[in-house]
């Protein structure tokens, strides 16, 4: 029952408090359970070195 109440209260407050924002930007980081890692540029072959047209990293 006080999960039920605490989830009506958050969502009241949620719908109270207009958000300021317009535009979000969400970044999806999806992957295995090991997906933390590391590498080197200067291991990759040639074509893969420069970021593609539209992508920043």
């Amino acid at each position: 029952m006080k999960r039920l109440a605490a989830a009506v209260l958050l969502e009241i407050v949620t719908m109270a408090s207009p958000l300021h924002a317009t535009v979000y930007k969400l970044y999806y980081l999806g992957g295995q359970s090991n997906m933390d890692g590391f590498g080197s540029v200067s291991e990759l072959p040639a074509e893969l070195k420069t970021a593609p047209a539209g992508v920043m990293i």
